[in-house]
């Protein structure tokens, strides 16, 4: 199945089939807490704080915590090479600080809607 799944993944071609199978394989918040994930590895390696993280991220301690200790172990080197370009670079950290100025929402059902909603806006 692992297997299925990666050869599927690298048959891939285009941004627009990538988001398109990422929509159809994963709820809005499963999306949310990818991203998430991706944007704790990333502060980490920018120096952040663990406060400013789980206060920007809504991320409990013990969530920062353990991404700390993955760092120290993995150099997630395959997510940096992804993030390839200064341009691109930008744009993650924009649209990261475009989602903490909205706002994230609390926890509980049905939370990410709104924020999925705004986030397709330019």
């Amino acid at each position: 199945m692992t297997n299925e799944f990666i050869n599927t993944i690298s048959g891939l071609k285009t941004r627009d089939d990538i988001s398109g199978f990422l929509r159809e394989l994963l709820t809005p918040t499963e999306r949310v807490m990818l991203a998430k994930r991706l944007a704790i590895i990333m502060m980490l390696k920018r120096g952040y704080s663990f406060r400013a993280i789980e206060k920007a991220l809504k991320v409990s301690p013990s969530t920062s915590s353990r991404f700390w200790k993955m760092t120290k172990t993995q150099p997630f080197d395959v997510i940096m090479k992804g993030i390839k370009t200064k341009e691109e670079k930008k744009k993650f950290w924009e649209e990261i600080e475009r989602l903490l100025r909205m706002g994230l929402p609390p926890r509980g059902r049905g939370r990410w809607t709104n924020v999925m909603r705004m986030l397709d806006k330019p």
